[in-house]
């Protein structure tokens, strides 16, 4: 692979580039290098998401060059590839702070910052206690939203409810 290992992208010329960091058990590449397979124990970090599956599968594309800052219609491998999308099979898991998600398949999709997560028969999302499950859930990263498709069901566990207070009495 050339250019950054991380596949930094930088949303303007101030922030720091992000940061994908993955450990397995193995990896290798198809396509030149632009589909890189991850197995066993696989462990995906960035910015402030965790993810871990079985397979991560990891899409690169060469990266823009009509952005600011790069050298258009020449070929650089200083600049690199940028992330496309990360496809994760089998037992995942989704941390993003307090919200957690589990499901069969993740697909994310880097520059409309939107995670699919899917599950037969269902996937599941919670926060604290509250539990919302669904066939598929679209995440939009950066606007902190979801919204689920094609049944739902939601469980909320108010913060002050009477089923709390009588539990701590016991």
């Amino acid at each position: 692979m050339t250019g950054s290992p991380a596949w930094a992208q930088k949303n303007s010329g101030t922030e720091e580039p992000k940061r994908l960091e993955i450990t397995s058990e193995k990896m290798r590449t198809e396509n030149n290098g632009r589909k890189i397979i991850f197995t066993g124990n696989v462990r995906g970090t960035w910015e402030d998401v965790v993810l871990t599956s079985r397979i991560l599968e990891v899409y690169t594309q060469p990266r823009d060059k009509t952005q600011p800052g790069t050298t258009s219609g020449k070929e650089d491998p200083g600049q690199g590839q940028e992330l496309e999308k990360i496809i994760a099979l089998e037992n995942v898991d989704v941390v993003k702070g307090t919200k957690k998600a589990r499901g069969d398949k993740a697909v994310y999709y880097d520059k409309e910052q939107k995670m699919i997560l899917t599950g037969t028969p269902h996937a599941t999302a919670w926060e604290n206690e509250n539990i919302l499950e669904g066939p598929e859930m679209i995440f939009y990263m950066n606007e902190d939203r979801f919204e689920v498709t094609n049944g739902v069901k939601l469980i909320l566990f108010p913060k002050d409810s009477e089923i709390k207070k009588v539990d701590k009495k016991n």
